[in-house]
């Protein structure tokens, strides 16, 4: 039996990383989290991770979930992102339209994050 998928949760808000935890293991994977940018880059690893789910907003912090996102597409092209944010903004709207990333807005429920994983699976070639 192969591993679960994994999955890498950043946000710098410990309960969100806890409720997105808890949901993507019951929902089959394998869960890391990290609380900043560095810690990100440093836990993300392209084997490994096929879903991550950032928060756009890192309080605290240079990097914005935007550039986190962005350096782990360019790493792996195939991984699923999700945006995670607590504002809708149009200007998030726009940004998560534009890179063809799903948001996940806060608060979310299972079902909110079974979508949003559902529309972050890269597009399958035409022949599969």
């Amino acid at each position: 039996m192969p591993p679960p998928p994994g999955a890498l949760i950043i946000d710098d808000e410990e309960g969100v990383r806890a409720s997105l935890r808890l949901i993507l293991g019951t929902l089959g994977y394998d869960p890391d989290t990290a609380s900043d940018p560095v810690e990100a880059l440093a836990r993300f690893s392209p084997g490994r991770h096929q879903l991550v789910c950032v928060d756009v907003k890192l309080t605290g912090h240079a990097h914005t979930g935007w550039d986190l996102a962005s350096a782990i597409r360019e790493q792996a092209p195939s991984v699923a992102i999700v945006i995670i944010t607590g504002a809708d903004t149009e200007d998030v709207l726009r940004r998560a339209r534009a890179a063809g990333w799903p948001l996940l807005v806060k608060p979310f429920s299972v079902a909110d994050v079974r979508a949003a994983i559902e529309h972050a699976r890269p597009a399958r070639p035409a022949n599969e």
